[in-house]
């Protein structure tokens, strides 16, 4: 953990403000769902909210499925970063950030072609939780996996719904 230097005060409803400048730099937009754990050392750690990591067994069969259908890399990501990644690029997606050449796509809730890159958003309630991305490596295959990544991110966002 990293020591920012910043010390603030609880008011007295229980609330802390956590600076802009940390908001910003991690990218936590107000409303923002935020997980609250504690750690046996006593510490209050928050995180900010992935629906995607509340049910790792299904996005992992929906990549992989996307990835055999397609012969290509797919990804799962939420706004941050990288949750999974199945295919011949699944090594380099792991666990990376978000790059921003995707946001775009996610912002305007409409899926799109960037750079050899199709980013699919996934709709929860209007809002945007991250997003199904495949490589635009066989041109041939591109109108399948368009529809059946459309396909499954629509069934993704039935599953956030439950």
């Amino acid at each position: 953990m990293k020591a920012t230097g910043i010390v603030r005060r609880m008011d007295e409803l229980g609330r802390i403000v956590i600076p802009r400048e940390i908001r910003k730099y991690l990218r936590i937009r107000q409303g923002e769902p935020m997980e609250i754990y504690t750690t046996p050392e006593g510490e209050v750690v928050f995180r900010k909210y992935s629906p995607f990591a509340a049910f790792p067994d299904f996005m992992e069969d929906v990549v992989n499925s996307l990835s055999n259908a397609g012969r290509c890399t797919v990804a799962a990501c939420d706004r941050e970063r990288v949750l999974l990644a199945a295919g011949p690029q699944k090594a380099t997606l792991a666990d990376m950030p978000v790059p921003d050449e995707w946001q775009p796509a996610m912002e305007k809730r409409k899926a799109a072609a960037v750079e050899n890159w199709y980013v699919v958003p996934v709709l929860d309630d209007g809002d945007v939780p991250g997003a199904l991305v495949f490589s635009r490596e066989d041109p041939r295959a591109e109108e399948y996996m368009v529809s059946m990544t459309n396909f499954c991110a629509g069934l993704i966002s039935r599953h956030l719904e439950v």
